[in-house]
């Protein structure tokens, strides 16, 4: 980690079993030209009603209306669990690039950067991770928006160092914890825009554990408080017990603790929050200046050992989404200091993993007996589920267990049984699409245009 500096970018981006850099380097698909191109994409001042309108779904015998395939420009970069390899699907041409990339071990987590134009693979085995330009996003031109495409590429940036493992994308940076080390890089999605290959992460060191970071509004970020009793016993007392929030030069503006055995974090830009034992934990910044905290503990009646160890939220969303071992997914409130039980655990029906939409208007949810379901992400309303659409039964492994990511009226599903990635339209969650891809497709993420 002695090639990560510390700098300010003046320009203005976990669950419960969850287990050195060389020069830039991209893959070609066969329908495409090494050189990047473009095309003129009209701002929404310029739109007008003489878009040809869609062509009726052709429709069966028993006049069944097939579902249509909507158009999704972007690429799906999928991780395999068994080895190091990473897949490219290229979702306009239908190209699968198998075994695109390496990244040294498989991969712990791929994720999207918000405007969907970069990722960052995390190889925790490996003692690395990747940051990838997808090369698909728009570029203002004038009175309009150039569509760039261009080939992945892999940008030469060092994100090497001991372990890393918790990676959170936030609105503007996204934070990688390195539990060996304690080191934590934050990475500013406009300094990837503006630097690429050249881009420094910020580095600030908080003590080695099995920590996370939670990057927040106005270049703020939460991050793990070490147990203190951490160097008398590292195995023991690995987890930490609460959080801070610093800036991005590692300045302590507000400490909150009383989170025994702290693991699975999420945020929503203002609020941070992290699964405890006996609850959930918050800190929370408004406008930089005003920060506090609290704890949310379950109803009366909940079990003794009630644990929460996995959390999800996203911006515009004041409320968060928890689940853990035995006790089912939670619909958590800081703001209230209460949390509902959406779904019991139940064998078989269990909550298994969760994703929210890149809009943040829905929540996915991937069941334990492969019934995928769709809630309103504000009324929590059930509004769609479908059942058959995998392979095989859902493993209960991090790295063998199914993965999702969405994009504009669609979601992407890996299904590792079938060596194969689905795309189901979000309104019935019926199957469009599906390519086979080497390996054991889990992790996936998708980069290109989200609007």
């Amino acid at each position: 980690m002695a090639a990560l500096a510390v700098i300010i970018i003046v320009a203005a981006g976990c669950s419960d079993d969850e287990p050195a850099s060389s020069s830039a380097t991209t893959i070609e698909a066969t329908t495409q030209s090494t050189q990047s191109t473009t095309t003129p994409v009209p701002t929404a001042a310029m739109a007008t009603s003489t878009a040809t309108p869609p062509t009726p779904a052709a429709t069966t015998p028993a006049a069944i209306t097939e579902p249509e395939v909507p158009e999704v420009t972007g690429r799906l970069l999928v991780g395999d669990g068994e080895g190091s390899m990473m897949s490219v699907i290229d979702i306009s041409t239908g190209t699968v690039t198998q075994d695109a990339f390496d990244l040294g071990s498989r991969p712990t987590r791929i994720y999207a950067t918000k405007s969907g134009r970069f990722a960052m693979a995390v190889a925790t085995d490996a003692n690395d991770a990747h940051v990838f330009d997808g090369g698909v996003y728009l570029e203002p031109h004038g009175d309009h928006m150039d569509l760039i495409k261009q080939n992945v590429s892999l940008l030469d940036i060092d994100l090497s160092g001991e372990r890393p493992v918790h990676l959170y994308v936030g609105n503007d940076w996204s934070g990688l914890f390195y539990d060996g080390s304690g080191d934590v890089a934050f990475l500013a999605e406009e300094g990837l825009k503006g630097d690429g290959s050249s881009y420094m992460p910020a580095l600030i060191n908080v003590g080695s554990h099995h920590g996370a970071v939670v990057p927040l509004d106005n270049n703020l970020f939460a991050v793990s408080y070490r147990h203190p009793d951490y160097e008398s016993d590292p195995e023991q007392y690995v987890l930490p017990i609460g959080a801070e929030i610093v800036n991005v030069e590692g300045e302590t503006l507000h400490q909150e603790l009383g989170c025994d055995g702290l693991h699975g974090n999420a945020g929503n830009g203002t609020v941070a929050v992290f699964g405890c034992i006996g609850g959930v934990m918050f800190v929370e910044a408004h406008d930089g200046s005003s920060f506090h905290g609290g704890f949310v503990s379950p109803p009366e009646g909940s079990p003794e050992e009630f644990r929460l160890g996995t959390v999800w939220g996203t911006p515009g969303v004041d409320h968060f989404l928890a689940s853990g071992r035995g006790v089912g997914l939670w619909v958590v409130y800081p703001e209230d200091g209460t949390m509902e039980l959406l779904i019991p655990d139940v064998e078989g029906r269990s909550a298994v993993d969760v994703k929210f939409s890149h809009d943040g208007e829905s929540f996915l949810v991937i069941m334990a007996n492969g019934e995928l379901r769709k809630y309103d992400a504000q009324s929590l309303t059930l509004l769609a589920a479908t059942s058959g659409y995998l392979s095989g039964p859902v493993a209960g492994g991090y790295y063998e267990r199914p993965g999702m990511t969405t994009a504009p009226g669609v979601v992407f599903v890996t299904d590792p049984s079938g060596n194969q990635v689905l795309m189901l339209e979000d309104e019935d969650l019926n199957v469009v699409q599906s390519w086979d891809v080497d390996g054991l497709p889990t992790k996936v993420a998708f980069v290109g245009l989200l609007s």
